[in-house]
């Protein structure tokens, strides 16, 4: 083996490592802590005779499963069983945090299998501070696109109880995976770079990088005033030189999510706002050297993704990518213009 393929094989041992470390420090505990109402799904297995049960737990087991098939995959997963007409026609799967806590959001994996997720359609994600579900509150819209088999639910609620729930429908529920996700702090005047630079707006402000990690979603102004409260860079007529914005978080972390806030808006009948920046990627990387960062999924698409768009980084297969610097580029002689960046990763929340 070479020096040179030793380095790289040494590298990606040292990322795995960190992904694996930071995945096993996040994880819910399995035990006590998850449960399925009304009853836990459970079968027998035609080929051996033995019984297999989707149980609660395998929901916070650390472990998405959503790419088997047949029974090894529900048994992997946590599922209701299916009710007649005439019982009951709620489903949910509980997780109890043990305390309170700031909950920012939280991701599901569902099966990979699109009957599946059909059956899955309305589902809604509620928090709580009691057991009692009247109690709760919903986070977000319920999940009604079912190509996407990973949904993702802001919340910004404090409780102690996390529901899945799937309301007027027998069932059955069926969740691989739940993730509560932590947002990272990017605030700081220097952590944020835009290239070329800023715009000056008629208003004599600049649209400076930092207004993308001020924790504000100014994405609905129009005008100067709108662009003032996001990043916005210069543009060039001649040249698709690319622009960027380039975010340090001051250290390397595991990151698994990246989500956008675009501006929306529409001026002089242009395609203009989250429309324009078709095409725009997002990288990590451990270095500030734009060349050497991976993209975290594809293409901003505006018909399929929206104002909102998210990526997963992912890093041999697993969700969660070590780096320090976020890039945001747009390949394009138009402006780009990012009105919050938000990262986040799958947290433990400190159980004890």
């Amino acid at each position: 083996m070479s020096l040179t393929n030793s380095v790289i094989l040494a590298s990606i041992l040292i990322i795995s490592s960190a992904v694996a470390k930071e995945e096993s420090k996040y994880a819910f505990p399995n035990t006590g802590q998850a449960i399925l109402y009304p009853d836990t799904f459970s079968f027998v297995n035609a080929s051996n005779g033995k019984t297999l049960v989707a149980y609660a737990s395998n929901a916070i087991d650390g472990r998405i499963n959503r790419n088997e098939s047949g029974h090894r995959m529900i048994a992997n997963c946590a599922a209701t069983k299916p009710q007649s007409q005439e019982k009951s026609k709620v489903h949910y799967l509980q997780i109890d945090l043990q305390t309170k806590f700031f909950i920012f959001a939280v991701r599901l994996h569902l099966r990979d299998n699109e009957y599946n997720r059909t059956q899955q359609k309305g589902l809604v994600i509620e928090v709580s501070d009691s057991t009692e579900r009247s109690e709760s509150k919903q986070c977000d819209e319920p999940y009604t696109t079912v190509s996407n088999q990973s949904p993702l639910f802001i919340c910004q609620k404090y409780g102690r109880y996390v529901y899945a729930v799937l309301r007027d429908s027998v069932g059955p529920l069926q969740v691989c995976e739940i993730q509560i996700l932590k947002r990272m702090e990017l605030k700081g005047s220097n952590a944020a770079v835009l290239y070329p630079d800023s715009v000056l707006t008629a208003g004599g402000k600049r649209a400076v990088a930092s207004n993308a990690i001020d924790g504000k979603y100014s994405v609905g102004e129009s005008g100067a005033g709108g662009a003032t409260n996001c990043a916005v860079t210069s543009e060039n007529t001649t040249d698709q030189i690319p622009k960027y914005l380039r975010i340090d978080l001051g250290r390397g972390e595991v990151i698994q999510y990246i989500k956008l806030r675009l501006r929306d808006r529409i001026e002089s009948g242009e395609e203009r706002g989250f429309e324009s920046q078709r095409g725009l990627t997002i990288s990590v990387g451990v270095t500030d050297n734009l060349s050497k960062s991976t993209m975290c999924g594809v293409p901003f698409d505006p018909i399929r993704q929206g104002q909102a768009p998210y990526v997963d980084c992912k890093f041999n297969g697993l969700i969660g990518r070590f780096a320090q610097y976020i890039w945001i580029v747009l390949n394009a002689t138009r402006s780009l213009e990012i009105c919050e960046v938000e990262a986040f990763y799958a947290g433990k929340l400190n159980f004890s």
